[in-house]
């Protein structure tokens, strides 16, 4: 314990140059072992710095202290995390990345225990911020997925779903300690967040990274991913979307293995048969709700009548509920409009009911695409594609003159001219291998 407050004492004076930080982060991390065994005694040292002035010696004692605080202390620890957040110098955290993901991750932890998800959505967020500053608001941070986690724990959709409008464009876990579990995690919860906000294809798309993403073995969060994919591809497009070719082929394998119900369950949808479906997924109750996929497979059976009613539209400009309750297997005409009112609130159909009769005229789109304010969606969608084709002209060369990818590719022309094969599924691997 007494070197730890000569330690103490060291970081207040190297607080200040940066080669002086350079020496203090050395040091620290040469005391994880003394820190790991004090412990509990460190917040009485913790009351000796300045979370603004020495943000990188308090962060490494307070991740220590959090680590293993009892449980009757955790909502001073949580409070103390959260200042911290709040006041801790950008420079000084970049310099230590992957320590301060440990401790945003405590403080995720903590809070699932206590059960207080939404006190930690705002510092997660200032999290980010912080870490951004040091690199660019297109990168992602380990904190991302500890915020969409919270946000979805505490059922704060909207505030997830503003989270994931910001581009990510770039990832550098050297300066934002990120690791490969973050990056899945972050498309699962934001795939989750998507869901829940009734934005499907983009819940696809997040999705579809997991799912894709290089691997040498299948993980529980790819499986959890694929399994969500699955069913929102029958609620959006009435079939398994498949899997793209750059797909690992061990996750392919694997995938086909562990998630036999929900091919069945594509298999019995085909049919649109919707009783059928749903004594489906009645007798397999359990299992998706195992899965968490419960609410979502209920979702899947109700978007059979749903895609029956589409299919009309396109048939009949006008039609009684009556008729419309009896080409879809619905119980009664109220049930039918009830679903129409459903549709035409998500915007899946455009439609005017008429209760006194009984009829629903299917109408057209009524936007004509002529407005000032679409004028602006449209001039915002073309500055994002331009932005994104300029990254990728960036990171085409910067690929292209990589020593790594270089040797890759001449290795694997070599091995064709000779008649030999690379396993190519590991080559993109070694891309990540610093994540």
């Amino acid at each position: 314990m007494e070197a730890l407050e000569k330690l103490v004492t060291q970081a207040q004076g190297l607080s200040g140059s940066a080669s002086d930080l350079s020496h203090l982060l050395e040091v620290l991390r040469g005391a994880d072992e003394a820190m790991a065994k004090h412990a509990v005694q460190l917040d009485t040292l913790l009351a000796s710095l300045d979370p603004a002035l020495h943000s990188l010696a308090f962060l490494f004692f307070l991740d220590a202290h959090a680590a293993q605080a009892p449980r009757e202390l955790s909502d001073q620890v949580v409070g103390t995390i959260i200042n911290f957040i709040k006041l801790a110098a950008p420079t000084q955290l970049a310099l230590a990345p992957e320590k301060f993901a440990s401790l945003c991750h405590r403080l995720r932890d903590l809070l699932i225990s206590r059960t207080e998800f939404a006190r930690g959505v705002l510092p997660l967020h200032w999290a980010i911020g912080k870490v951004q500053q040091r690199c660019s608001a297109e990168h992602l941070t380990p904190q991302h997925a500890d915020c969409l986690q919270l946000c979805l724990l505490a059922k704060m959709y909207r505030h997830g779903g503003e989270l994931l409008q910001g581009d990510i464009l770039d990832i550098d876990p050297k300066k934002t300690g990120l690791v490969h579990r973050d990056f899945l995690l972050y498309c699962f919860y934001g795939g989750t967040i998507y869901v829940g906000l009734k934005k499907y294809q983009k819940a696809l798309d997040l999705f579809m990274h997991a799912i894709t993403s290089p691997a040498q073995s299948v993980n529980a969060i790819t499986v959890a991913a694929y399994k969500r994919h699955a069913l929102v591809s029958l609620i959006l497009h009435a079939q398994l979307s498949p899997l793209p070719k750059f797909t690992p082929g061990i996750v392919q394998r694997g995938l086909k293995a562990c998630c036999q119900d929900y091919h069945d369950l594509a298999s019995i949808y085909s049919s649109r048969d919707a009783a059928e479906l749903k004594k489906f997924v009645d007798s397999h109750e359990q299992a998706f709700k195992a899965d968490n996929n419960l609410g979502l497979a209920h979702q899947v059976v109700a978007s059979v009548p749903r895609r029956s009613i589409q299919r009309l539209t396109h048939t009949y400009l006008t039609l009684s509920l009556s008729d419309l309750a009896s080409s879809v297997h619905l119980s009664s005409p109220a049930e039918a409009e009830k679903y129409l009112l459903s549709m035409i609130a998500d915007g899946e159909m455009f439609a005017h009911i008429d209760q006194q009769a009984g009829m629903v005229s299917f109408e057209e789109d009524p936007e004509k695409y002529d407005s000032l304010a679409m004028a602006a969606v449209v001039e915002e969608h073309i500055q994002r594609s331009t932005k994104l084709s300029k990254k990728l002209a960036l990171v085409h060369e910067q690929i292209s003159s990589d020593r790594t990818y270089l040797t890759r590719v001449h290795a694997r022309e070599r091995n064709v001219r000779y008649g030999e094969h690379e396993d190519y599924e590991l080559a993109p691997q070694r891309m990540f291998d610093t994540m």
